[in-house]
């Protein structure tokens, strides 16, 4: 028997480990079980019984941190079946959350293959500068950052990434133009633009920015509601920002970057409370007089983005 366990922050890097452990195993059987729902001794059944082609069998855990929580009998047996060397069964220990372990997973850790596939310790810009080097393309420092930003996560950036090689394969050059072109930019990212531009009431900005919104379908009442977050965001931000809480400290609390906020506390600065507070009490009145029929939806966020 032989065991791996993967803890992983990104799917698609633990899937592509999981398929590489099954290549290198041909003509396995392959079954996985869900260690949130599934019973333990699914799995050591499952790993002690013979295939009815002789085939080596891969039995994936999913949710593997479930496993280790076998006490008395089941973790006896579960123990027992992993040390067996008369089969060549593989066991794949698959955990995507924030795990400490116990006893037993200490225990099953020292004879297992141990695989740490924490990506998020792994700087965006050079994960992205890496995966452009490995097939010689030519992008720029800026251009990456640019696409950093419309990614958001490492899973997003890979996609994106493999996809921006696909349409300039010939070339092996990407720039700016080619993301804006090919990816969709975050709707988070175009809430923030129109805060700015409206906080600086640069009203022509505003409605460039609000129909590009439009042409993505996005019906004025979400859009609203988005808003009366991203003030509430700011009041929030204001009140911690007056306390001398740090940038760091910020993106902390907010779970965002510590360049988004940056522009988060410099937004703040632009206005006072009770501007942050005024626009949210008319965004959420103008909220209530659109569902409850008093104003049409469009016009109404047209006339607030013009005040």
């Amino acid at each position: 028997m032989h065991t791996y366990i993967i803890e992983a922050d990104d799917i698609a890097a633990l899937n592509l480990k999981i398929e590489e452990i099954k290549s290198k195993i041909p003509d396995c059987d392959f079954s996985q079980y869900d260690m949130d729902d599934d019973d333990i001794y699914e799995v050591i059944d499952e790993l002690k019984t013979v295939s009815m082609f002789d085939n080596t069998k891969v039995v994936l855990a999913k949710n593997g941190e479930g496993l280790f929580k076998a006490t008395g009998d089941q973790a006896f047996e579960l123990q027992k079946t992993l040390v067996d060397t008369s089969t060549e069964n593989v066991l794949i220990v698959a955990i995507t959350r924030d795990y400490v372990g116990n006893e037993l997973f200490n225990k099953i850790k020292r004879f297992s293959t141990n695989i740490n596939l924490q990506i998020k310790n792994i700087p965006l810009d050079e994960f992205a500068k890496k995966e452009f080097e490995n097939e010689n393309f030519n992008v720029l420092d800026d251009t990456i950052n640019m696409l950093i930003q419309y990614s958001g996560d490492m899973s997003s950036l890979r996609c994106n990434i493999d996809l921006l090689k696909c349409y300039k394969w010939d070339s092996k050059s990407v720039t700016k133009e080619d993301i804006e072109f090919m990816i969709t930019r975050p709707l988070d990212d175009n809430v923030y633009d129109i805060i700015n531009a409206f906080i600086s009431r640069d009203k022509k900005r505003v409605f460039m920015l609000y129909n590009d919104l439009k042409t993505l379908n996005i019906k004025p009442p979400f859009l609203i509601s988005l808003l009366i977050n991203k003030m509430i965001e700011m009041y929030n931000v204001y009140i911690l920002a007056k306390a001398r809480t740090s940038q760091d400290e910020i993106a902390r609390i907010f779970n965002v970057k510590s360049g988004r906020a940056y522009y988060m506390i410099k937004n703040v600065n632009k206005v006072s409370l009770n501007e942050i507070k005024n626009n949210l009490d008319e965004l959420i009145n103008l909220d209530y007089r659109i569902k409850s029929g008093k104003i049409d939806e469009s016009i109404g966020l047209e006339l607030f983005l013009l005040k």
